[in-house]
């Protein structure tokens, strides 16, 4: 069985010795380091699976650590726990699908509880940017959500459109967000909760609707070449957003 590798980019030692040794005793293999020079040979160096980082780091900018990481380990997820949250780095952190944006003080049990989910939906660690290419094993029933034209396959990260069998290609924050969606098709999603649940960001009232557009707006524009998706989510004023249900959209295709 597969031990995943952990990386902690922490400048406070206090905080790094923490989360290591929480993550040690989870049976995760995982090194701290203090900066991201250090974490950057060690990524040339060992495959990891997770980065654990601070965005207050000295010597660079933990954005573009961020990016010169997943230049040398393509398919590494990244929880980012921070101190300084704010919207800004929020999208930028969403922009290059950071798995996890947590905030800073945040109890090592917590962050343990974050590690486990993403290591318990393996297909879901991995960036999503290229098309899934098509595997011989079938999928099982409880992998598949059916959502008027959508077809969305849970268990190959894949996203079709059942009336022409085209697929469209989501990243992995677009597909979590249509996944949420979809399993509470036919009701009212509000913004906080998808700032919640979805992107894993605490933020304001006001920071939650203008992340939440941003995400409905990508995944809308993802819809739009196909005439039968093109509408299926829709906004609901001063609430949050819907995806359609099977019975408000059979009209809209004979799939």
């Amino acid at each position: 069985m597969h031990q995943h590798r952990i990386i902690i980019v922490e400048d406070d030692g206090v905080t790094r010795l923490m989360l290591q040794l929480e993550l040690q005793q989870a049976g995760y293999l995982t090194i701290g380091v203090p900066d991201p020079q250090t974490a950057l040979d060690f990524l040339r160096q060992t495959h990891f699976d997770l980065l654990i980082t601070d965005l207050d780091l000295p010597s660079m900018n933990g954005l573009q650590f961020i990016s010169a990481a997943r230049g040398l380990v393509p398919q590494i997820a990244v929880i980012i726990l921070t101190a300084t949250a704010s919207l800004t780095t929020a999208v930028a952190a969403l922009n290059q699908q950071v798995q996890r944006y947590l905030l800073k003080p945040m109890a090592t049990d917590a962050v343990l509880q974050h590690v486990n989910t993403l290591f318990a939906q393996p297909a879901r660690i991995a960036e999503a940017r290229q098309p899934y290419q098509t595997q011989h094993s079938v999928p099982s029933h409880d992998a598949i959500i059916q959502v008027g034209p959508l077809r969305i396959d849970l268990s190959r990260y894949r996203v079709t459109v059942a009336c022409n069998g085209e697929q469209i290609a989501l990243s992995h924050g677009e597909f979590e967000l249509l996944h949420y969606l979809a399993t509470h098709r036919g009701r009212v999603v509000s913004a906080q909760a998808i700032a919640h649940d979805v992107l894993h960001y605490p933020c304001s009232t006001q920071e939650a609707r203008d992340l939440s557009k941003s995400r409905i707006h990508t995944l809308r524009r993802k819809f739009a070449g196909h005439a039968c998706t093109a509408n299926l989510i829709t906004n609901v004023r001063g609430a949050g957003y819907r995806l359609l249900d099977d019975d408000e959209i059979e009209y809209c295709c004979s799939y």
